[in-house]
């Protein structure tokens, strides 16, 4: 499908009544979309640029509607001052527009109920940097908005406090997304980049409410609407185990433990035997959990200051 915004903007403009609301909605959706793109970087949104839409804007009253709420239906946020009423240009923000608060810092000092006046909002995405202290030490409140999705990313250090302080926050979380380097071996306590030998895998999904480290089980189980986890997570080719995405070559059903924990602790035979069934089996979980997805990335797809110190290993 192929066409000219300027094209699209003479002809409402000169006849106006011969295309209906909801093809050109259906229009800008179409090229919304087709510009947007699912970033990587730390510091950017999928938000697409505004010389996009600002032809359209001066085309005229429907289609300048139509701009302003694609393009804030991801309301980009720099400083928590940024959500008062005061520093909001239009009122359909919170109450028609906005699908999606990205926080390009960690919101410091936010209480999170203040979103909930955002009568669209169904998804939030905070980056983090390495100096952030996540979890922060002081309370952020509560968002008590149902079917939300949080992502997180660039988190430096996802311990279980991290899944904990998210527990508190986010009671009524359906969905949640983690892009971190770093995974949480449950065997020896410590964050590392996940290390195999080559090949590499890609993707490993679980069904069944299984797949998580059982810490971050245990700190979600509160979670009563959670249905899904998604993981990103770096990977690196010099390991001494292996881990496959292809069905049946996930033994050791891994859900984060190191390569150094796997390679030594894995050589006790009725130790592993335990592990493994107690991952098969959790025995605390979230309720509705349904879908854990871990994807592997490289170097290249995080921010670089979420890769330090382990780079050099």
């Amino acid at each position: 499908m192929a066409f000219s915004y300027s094209n699209l903007s003479r002809h409402t403009s000169k006849e106006k009544n011969r295309l209906p609301p909801e093809l050109l909605r259906e229009i800008v959706r179409f090229y919304s979309t087709q510009n947007t793109t699912l970033d990587q970087d730390h510091a950017t949104s999928s938000k697409p640029p505004w010389q996009l839409f600002s032809s359209l804007s001066s085309a005229s009253k429907t289609l300048r509607a139509l701009a302003l709420g694609f393009w804030f239906a991801i309301f980009v946020v720099r400083h928590v001052y940024d959500l008062l009423d005061s520093n909001i240009p239009f009122p359909e923000i919170k109450t028609s527009w906005t699908r999606e608060i990205h926080f390009i810092r960690w919101p410091k000092g936010l209480q999170f109920n203040i979103v909930e006046n955002f009568m669209r909002l169904s998804k939030i995405r905070i980056d983090c940097s390495k100096a952030d202290v996540v979890p922060p030490r002081e309370s952020n409140g509560q968002l008590l908005l149902k079917d939300i999705e949080l992502e997180i990313r660039n988190l430096y250090w996802p311990s279980p406090l991290v899944t904990q302080y998210i527990s508190r926050t986010f009671p009524t979380l359906r969905v949640l997304r983690l892009r971190q380097t770093r995974t949480w071996c449950g065997l020896c306590h410590t964050c590392c980049i996940p290390e195999f030998q080559p090949p590499l895998p890609t993707v490993i999904r679980y069904e069944g409410g299984t797949g998580l480290p059982t810490h971050y089980a245990q700190a979600l189980s509160p979670l009563e609407y959670l249905e899904a986890v998604y993981l990103d997570v770096g990977v690196v080719a010099s390991g001494k185990t292996t881990l496959s995405s292809h069905e049946g070559r996930n033994p050791d059903f891994w859900i984060g433990e190191c390569d150094r924990c796997i390679e030594v602790m894995y050589e006790d035979e009725s130790f592993r035997k335990e592990w493994l069934a107690k991952k098969k089996n959790p025995a605390v979980k979230p309720p509705r959990l349904t879908t854990v997805e871990w994807s592997f990335l490289s170097k290249e797809d995080f921010d670089s200051s979420s890769w330090s110190d382990d780079s050099e290993e």
